[in-house]
């Protein structure tokens, strides 16, 4: 029952991990309220993907030689503050400070636990509890604001509420994390890696034993997103949907990739058969982007074709995430649970760079990850 407990609040420590960007994501009302005049929230959300992959790519490779707990406990609290601090700053320059402090603690949380996780009793499960609650943040997020909205309150008191939430939220976290470490830091299966040597080590057996399924979750993300929002961003219904046809679509992919991550693959073949079977989204999505808006079973099938990539998204990446700890030694499992973080990063940004090739009139966009102009539609109708 205790082991069951702590796999529970790994899935609610993943889920804080990712809460800010969802929180950048939906703050677009009051964003319009403080710049009229500019689409600021796709620059803070571009601000926000390269804050989080430059510390992300710090933390594998310098994060080590600081202990866990203050990595975590850290992240959570920097977390916290910014998403309370958002609403209450009003200049741009201090707006897109905040919002680097959030990109950054993200990625740090982030691929701390991750790391973490895999040094512990039952790695593989530990990391996909992580990809559920990862998974859920945009769900459990986006509840919160329509909760809020439905107050009928002022743009900034609507994005204070949210942050003060929010920061609760993480302080819960943090208690998460300290239970968790409580009860497991006398369990590690491996050592935390503390100098070069041990820790160049590390990384050839993480990334030499665990490659295939890092390369998976990078190729499933990218493949994610070329096509979501890359080809969807310029789909048009045929059928009068009323502006709910992009809402749909998006909820549709964020709901079954979540119902996705609770199925695993029993083998790295199964996975990386589906892994290539996904690249048959591209040409699909070609064919849908040429004739939409010509029929009204074109509109069904955008939904349905987005729903089976959503979840065969989240079935790849959690049979990925959870073959990676069990296939490499037991000192390179702390290098490879903190390499399933940043490949994903990798992998989104490679998906959405090739989608800003494709579609470079949407390059805003593209960089947030999202169909942004809908979401801002949603929450300042």
């Amino acid at each position: 029952m205790e082991e069951d407990a702590n796999l529970g609040l790994f899935t609610f420590m993943g889920l804080a991990s990712c809460v800010t960007f969802s929180l950048v994501l939906l703050d677009v009302d009051f964003f319009k309220l403080v710049f009229p005049h500019d689409n600021v929230e796709f620059d803070f959300a571009a601000i926000f993907k390269v804050a989080s992959l430059i510390a992300a790519c710090l933390t594998v490779v310098w994060g080590q030689h600081i202990s866990v707990e203050r990595r975590v406990v850290t992240a959570f609290a920097l977390q916290g503050l910014s998403s309370w601090l958002l609403a209450l700053v009003a200049t741009f320059p201090m707006m897109m400070l905040v919002v680097t402090i959030m990109g950054a603690s993200q990625a740090v949380a982030m691929t701390s636990l991750m790391g973490w996780g895999a040094t512990l009793p039952r790695p593989s499960d530990r990391v996909a509890q992580m990809v559920i609650g990862m998974g859920l943040s945009g769900i459990v997020t986006g509840a919160l604001k329509i909760t809020i909205k439905s107050e009928h309150l002022l743009p900034r008191v609507q994005a204070s509420k949210m942050g003060a939430f929010v920061m609760g939220f993480y302080l819960l976290a943090i208690g998460a994390f300290t239970a968790v470490r409580r009860a497991d830091m006398k369990q590690l299966l491996s050592p935390p890696i503390s100098h070069t040597k041990a820790l160049s080590a590390q990384w050839l057996s993480g990334v030499g034993e665990a490659w295939k399924p890092l390369f998976l979750i990078g190729m499933s993300y990218s493949i994610s997103m070329v096509i979501f929002p890359g080809f969807t961003a310029e789909l048009q219904p045929s059928l009068p949907w009323y502006g709910w046809f992009h809402v749909v679509l998006y909820l549709a992919f964020l709901c079954c990739s979540v119902f996705g991550r609770l199925f695993v693959l029993p083998t790295i073949q199964a996975t990386a058969i589906l892994g290539f079977a996904r690249l048959f989204y591209l040409p699909l999505f070609v064919l849908i982007s040429r004739i939409d808006g010509t029929a009204s079973w074109i509109d069904f099938l955008a939904v349905i074709a987005i729903a089976t990539l959503g979840f065969t998204e989240g079935l790849v990446i959690i049979s990925a995430a959870k073959l990676a700890p069990s296939m490499c030694s037991p000192q390179g499992r702390e290098a490879t649970g903190m390499l399933i973080s940043l490949v994903g990063l990798l992998g989104t940004a490679a998906g959405l760079c090739t989608a800003l090739a494709l579609k470079p009139t949407h390059a805003k966009m593209l960089l947030m990850g999202f169909d942004t102009q809908t979401l801002s539609k949603i929450f300042t109708d």
